[in-house]
């Protein structure tokens, strides 16, 4: 059955998540912004502050469907007049855009604070932070920022796949899935190293990752597309398997 999608049913179900969560929010918020301003004394602690915003953000995409840890509010939910699609549409906007948003926001005022504060200080010597300047990374490794949009559509399908600690468990399939790359990559550059007379003295593993950035503009063609390609799948999977496991607790 095709499901019809409509705004004001959408508009009704921002609604109903606004009236029940804006304090739990406004919390986030306010601590976001606590931890940045402690951070807005200089340029290296101000990095810290994008951990935050991250952490707090994947935190956000776990708990986006976790009525669901509570049978009577799971059953409220699905009662709501909104189907499978629209929820889905929902829990994306308000992980994917309006919670990054939130936290960013905080994570800007909270530096700007912090230092402005701080340039009062006699040892204070850059004065008040450039925000540009805090965020001058983001062109050069913008495929981090795809693949954190790839990890939060999996918090927000954990979130509907598992009952409790979605965050928590959904770190320990990371790790997993991490512990099998670093597996297979150390497998595969020993065995390429045996192939290669080198120096005794030369650290092989040194030799091979000193000075190496990770960013796209570093990557081969066949890196790029995979790196691209990859992210945009899991994005999709996580979105869909969301809809999907909606839809499996509405039959």
């Amino acid at each position: 059955m095709i499901q019809t999608f409509s705004f004001n049913r959408v508009k009704l179900l921002f609604t109903k998540y606004f009236v029940e969560r804006w304090r739990s929010d406004l919390r986030d918020f306010a601590m976001v912004f606590a931890f940045c301003a402690v951070c807005g004394w200089n340029y290296g602690a101000a990095n810290i502050g994008v951990f935050f915003v991250i952490l707090f953000t994947l935190i956000a995409a776990s708990k986006t469907f976790s009525m669901f840890k509570n049978r009577a509010h799971g059953f409220d939910y699905l009662l709501v007049p909104v189907n499978t699609l629209e929820k889905t549409f929902t829990g994306i906007v308000l992980s994917h855009i309006y919670r990054i948003l939130l936290y960013f926001i905080a994570f800007v005022l909270g530096l700007e604070l912090g230092s402005f504060l701080y340039s009062f200080h006699p040892s204070n010597d850059t004065g008040i932070l450039n925000i540009g300047k805090v965020l001058a990374w983001i062109p050069t490794y913008w495929n981090y920022i795809l693949s954190f949009f790839a990890a939060l559509s999996l918090f927000v399908f954990a979130s509907v796949f598992f009952r409790k600690s979605a965050f928590g468990k959904t770190l320990l399939c990371y790790f997993g899935f991490a512990l099998i790359i670093v597996i297979v990559t150390v497998t595969i550059i020993t065995a390429m190293m045996k192939n290669i007379v080198m120096d005794p003295s030369i650290n092989a593993w040194a030799f091979t990752m000193q000075d190496y950035e990770f960013t796209f503009k570093n990557m081969t063609l066949l890196g790029k597309i995979s790196t691209v390609g990859s992210n945009i799948f899991i994005i999709l999977f996580g979105w869909v398997m969301s809809f999907l496991r909606l839809r499996e607790k509405e039959a």
